[in-house]
């Protein structure tokens, strides 16, 4: 079912959100830093009357506030200093975290953002904790130490949102869009019945769809909510579809089984999942499945057909792990069509970027000379190979964003200089491809136009303002705009 079939959402409903940030020994350097300033940027994009409170955790947590906090501009810069003053260190001990964020919530509940490398533990006692707490819980997984099956879970099964992160990806503008995306709920207390039996009862948020796994036994689905409703006929799927759909409960099942196992399956554990794997033909943790393809060139006792096929480097490779560094030579079949060259050059990972003034050597002579230079040179930072935006510009729009007040609008010693700011600073973000409904800065561009749609603006100010807002409508019709 579509959320808009619920109605749309109330923008003005006010937030409440727990950031819980994981500060293990694990997630220090890059990662650690980008998440705090992903942090302070979100709060940024809060409104005075939302509420917001920050758990790190590791052995130990650190809590900004045991009660939510108004989001004024006093408690953002009490929220700033927190930040600053956070340590890395010790294990994770999410369940702790997640405890201390949820008695933040109240009962009232909420949303909670989470970010985490490591693996985590105490998933029955964690998902009872957001239940009762009537919390969203947000993932943001970080790296292949991630427990994405039990993120997943913990997302998926209290109506959040999950995400995952190779060790390589930017950590800030990754939450930032993970905290962006979060939406209030268009119907609450949704409860869905079937034969007269209820088979779920849930709230609806907007962007996300209600998705259940029950077994119906009558021919309808009845959805109230708040003295609304409707009906919808229950259809039987197409065989082929109907093997997808079960396939997919089958892997529902192993994943719910398999989240809340630490260690090997032993047991009773163990006899369920060799169970689900034999009854669905999924692998699991106790059982591995083996394709054994056969093809028409295969002849008995003469070794198969080989084909080189060339591919990129895997991510997280370096090139000095399979070239030796500057000595490293990349060898290239002599039909390679050298006009594509510069082209394949930009996109080699870990090699200096080929600026647009630079000639490719012709097809005589010097193409390996050519592309051993490009990785020889002294290495560079990552910032070189982002796709758009470069990494300088994208730092200082969170830096910029960050430092939202509570009405909206950017710092300055005069309302002149604080609506320039603000028309800057919206520009920037919409070049970057941020509208009101779009993009990771989407709050933030949201909160500039409120605030400069309330200020005194000159004629040409004004007409900047407007300018804004057409480029923000020719966006949402066409993207590419």
């Amino acid at each position: 079912l579509g959320s808009t079939r619920f109605g749309e959402p109330d923008e003005d409903s006010r937030r409440r959100v727990v950031f819980v940030i994981d500060s293990s020994g694990s997630m220090s350097g890059k990662p650690f830093e980008q998440a705090t300033k992903a942090v302070e940027v979100g709060i940024a994009a809060l409104r005075a009357d939302d509420r917001f409170s920050i758990v790190a955790f590791d052995n130990e947590t650190e809590v900004l506030s045991k009660k939510l906090l108004e989001a004024s501009d006093r408690n953002r810069q009490l929220a700033r200093k927190f930040l600053a003053g956070l340590h890395t260190g010790g294990g994770t001990e999410l369940a702790m975290g997640v405890e201390k964020a949820a008695r933040a919530l109240g009962e009232e509940g909420g949303d909670l953002l989470l970010l985490t490398d490591g693996q985590v533990f105490g998933t029955a006692k964690i998902l009872k904790m957001a239940r009762q707490a009537r919390a969203r819980i947000h993932t943001l997984g970080i790296g292949s130490a991630s427990q994405d099956r039990f993120l997943a879970q913990l997302g998926s099964q209290t109506g959040g949102r999950s995400r995952f992160l190779t060790a390589r990806e930017r950590v800030d503008l990754a939450l930032l869009d993970l905290f962006a995306a979060v939406s209030p709920a268009v119907a609450t207390e949704v409860q869905v019945t079937s034969g007269g039996e209820t088979l779920t009862t849930v709230d609806v948020h907007a962007g996300r769809p209600l998705l259940m796994r029950e077994e119906a036994r009558g021919p309808e689905l009845e959805v109230v909510w708040d003295g609304k409703g409707f009906t919808l006929p229950l259809v039987e799927a197409p065989e082929g579809l109907g093997e997808t759909l079960r396939l997919l409960h089958g892997a529902a099942k192993i994943t719910e089984v398999e989240s809340r196992i630490s260690g090997d399956p032993v047991g009773e554990d163990a006899e369920v999942l060799e169970s689900l794997s034999r009854e669905y033909g999924l692998a699991s943790r106790v059982m591995a499945l083996v394709a054994v393809v056969k093809r028409e060139s295969d002849r008995p006792g003469e070794l198969p057909l080989t084909k080189v096929v060339p591919v990129g480097m895997p991510q997280d490779v370096e090139m000095d792990a399979y070239f030796g560094g500057s000595d490293g030579i990349l060898a290239c079949s002599s039909g390679i069509d050298m006009s594509s060259t510069k082209d394949m050059a930009k996109s080699l990972p870990l090699a200096r970027r080929i600026t647009a003034e630079e000639t490719p050597p012709s097809a005589s002579g010097g193409v390996l000379s050519f592309l051993k230079s490009a990785f020889s040179s002294k290495p560079v930072e990552p910032r070189e190979y982002l796709a758009g935006a470069s990494l300088e510009l994208e730092d200082r729009l969170l830096r910029d964003a960050s430092r939202l007040e509570a009405d909206g609008g950017m710092p300055g010693d005069s309302p002149e200089e604080r609506i320039t700011a603000s028309l800057d600073l919206l520009e920037r973000l919409i070049d970057h491809g941020s509208t009101r409904t779009k993009g990771p800065f989407r709050h933030h561009v949201r909160r500039l136009l409120d605030f400069l749609g309330e200020a005194d603006l000159d004629e040409e100010r004004r007409d900047r303002l407007t300018e804004l807002a057409e480029r923000i409508e020719r966006r949402l019709l066409d993207p590419s705009v």
